[in-house]
């Protein structure tokens, strides 16, 4: 495994700078827990958690096609997809006060590209099922008596 570890890293340093964020914003407010009613707060802390709500299953996803032996451009294509969307989408709640649709188009590129790896994830198990069936039926096939069985 390669690719997956390499984006979990890139990821890992851009969640860093969302916690270090939320911790920097809740020193500036004097918020030592929650959100206070301070709305700018609220978004720091939603692009944080948001982060750590959906990447840790998506890379998990991308473990499962790279041990699946999936092509790396398609993991790449994934690992781009994400680190794109989370980072448009962590900067845009996190770093400014209101620029919805840098958050909503790299939300919507994270989802894209988690639904591709959905359907990736998919189509992998059915290949592979189909090989395990086709391999059966040949062993059964090649067992003299089977012809005979009912």
């Amino acid at each position: 495994m390669i690719v997956t570890p390499f984006y979990a890293g890139l990821l890992a340093l851009w969640f860093l700078v969302l916690s270090a964020r939320v911790s920097q914003r809740r020193r500036e407010g004097g918020v030592p827990l929650g959100d206070s009613g301070d709305a700018q707060m609220l978004r720091v802390i939603r692009g944080h958690g948001n982060f750590a709500e959906y990447v840790p299953l998506i890379l998990l996803m991308m473990a499962m096609l790279e041990l699946g032996h999936t092509s790396k451009y398609v993991l790449h294509a994934l690992g781009i997809a994400l680190l794109v969307g989370r980072v448009l989408h962590g900067y845009a709640l996190s770093f400014t006060q209101r620029f919805l649709f840098r958050a909503l188009l790299g939300h919507r590129a994270h989802l894209a590209g988690a639904h591709r790896l959905r359907g990736a994830v998919r189509m992998a198990g059915r290949a592979r099922l189909r090989n395990h069936v086709t391999v059966q039926s040949r062993r059964i096939e090649a067992w003299p008596l089977a012809k005979w069985s009912i």
